[in-house]
């Protein structure tokens, strides 16, 4: 989350790829999915934040 709100702070945004059903419950039980966005593959990763997605 220190790396999160850092990238934050300077425009940036962080994204999660490949994470397998175990640690997307992980991700949403903590609520870490709220700040930071997960994706299937690193490519629909790059299109949503280059998209500005």
């Amino acid at each position: 989350m220190r790396l999160e709100a850092l990238l934050r702070s300077q425009g940036r945004r962080l994204a999660i790829t490949g994470l397998n059903d175990h640690h997307r419950r992980v991700f949403r039980a903590t609520g870490l999915d709220e700040g930071i966005r997960i994706y299937e593959t690193e490519a629909e990763a790059v299109e949503a934040l280059q998209g500005g997605a």
